[in-house]
């Protein structure tokens, strides 16, 4: 519901964390693996130059570790993170990584992640899908494409709006839009 502070969990190219830091008055972006940062300025045409935003603070950490304390911190907390299928990620995964997004959320904050099914077993997305209902009360599940879904949960009701609702950056959304020509992205989050 609002849009102050977020956490982005994996740095990866940056188009999450760039994106975000775009719509977030301030973003925390946690990236365990320095080499992704390293290659921040070479990406910056698809990371929206996160790098120079001033909003966005950028943390070399392991993302368990890094919110602790954190109680309460977050309007929305993003797992960027690979598959559950790499071993350090898996951690990323857990009832116990869970938990702690779920408290360093602000009550009504929302946590975002993802999963691609032929990535995993068909008993590892239960056990996804287990943890997060053992952490959190609501829980949106989306296809995104095919066989990756995208999950938003929170401790309140999950309310779905459309892009350009929760998104007042004509420019970000021109960006966006521009990497997939004939691509609405209202269309594609509407609720069906």
């Amino acid at each position: 519901p609002r849009l102050e502070r977020a956490l982005i969990i994996g740095f990866g190219t940056g188009i999450t964390s760039g994106a975000l830091s775009r719509v977030f008055e301030r973003t925390d972006v946690v990236e365990i693996n320095d080499a992704f940062y390293r290659m921040m300025p070479e990406l910056a045409h698809v990371n929206f130059d996160v790098e120079h935003n001033p909003g966005a603070e950028l943390h070399l950490s392991d993302g368990r570790a890094f919110l602790v304390g954190k109680d309460q911190a977050y309007d929305a907390i993003v797992n960027s993170v690979p598959a559950p299928t790499y071993f350090s990620a898996s951690k990323i995964y857990t009832v116990e990584f869970y938990e702690r997004v779920a408290a360093a959320l602000k009550p009504d904050g929302v946590f975002c992640t993802w999963f691609a099914v032929p990535n995993m077993s068909e008993e590892g997305v239960y056990t996804i899908l287990s943890a997060l209902r053992k952490s959190f009360e609501y829980c949106d599940l989306r296809l995104i494409g095919p066989w990756y879904y995208e999950a938003t949960c929170s401790n309140e009701p999950v309310r779905v709006r459309s892009f350009s609702e929760a998104v007042d950056d004509p420019e970000l959304i021109r960006e966006l839009e521009k990497g997939l020509p004939g691509f609405d992205l209202d269309e594609f989050f509407e609720d069906e």
